[in-house]
């Protein structure tokens, strides 16, 4: 689906690049892999490589940790610190 989303963008003469998460962390939702599910995770990724312009931003699946996941699923400000400069490392590497 995320393929439509980019070829709407296109069609509307939207071409700056795209840039997506590695992200399927939910301990609640999926039981193995700690929480993450890696078919999510694998799509995401090959989006990246499909597309010159689409880029993968941060894995938050990593951030993981009780400081950065206040009620275990949602960033904390500490994850949502983390999560910002995974964005701003992978945008300036991508974009500039």
């Amino acid at each position: 689906m995320f393929e439509t989303i980019r070829e709407v963008f296109r069609s509307r003469g939207i071409n700056s690049p795209i840039g997506v998460a590695v992200a399927s962390y939910h301990p609640y939702c999926v039981n193995e892999n700690e929480g993450n599910d890696p078919a999510i995770r694998n799509a995401q990724k090959k989006l990246a490589k499909k597309y010159d312009d689409i880029f993968e931003g941060p894995d938050t699946d990593k951030l993981n940790k009780a400081f950065q996941r206040g009620d275990g699923v949602h960033f904390s400000e500490k994850g949502q610190e983390t999560h910002a400069a995974g964005w701003l490392k992978a945008i300036k590497k991508n974009c500039f």
